[in-house]
């Protein structure tokens, strides 16, 4: 619902009530990795340990 009134400026330009969803839908295809080299938790754990499987990895986002 949100979404929706953020782009209420949008609508009354002519817009489509799909817009929203389809612009981000759309880029799904062109950036392909979770991180995109962005320093966060999970990419450090990736680089940390590239073999480990992270099975606890709820507990350790809770951390």
């Amino acid at each position: 619902m949100t979404v929706y009134a953020m782009n209420l400026p949008g609508f009354l330009a002519g817009r489509g009530l799909l817009t929203p969803l389809t612009i981000y839908a759309g880029q799904t295809s062109d950036y392909k990795e979770l991180a995109l080299n962005i320093a966060n938790f999970p990419k450090f754990l990736q680089l940390a340990f590239p073999t480990a499987v992270l099975d606890h990895y709820e507990l350790l986002k809770r951390g």
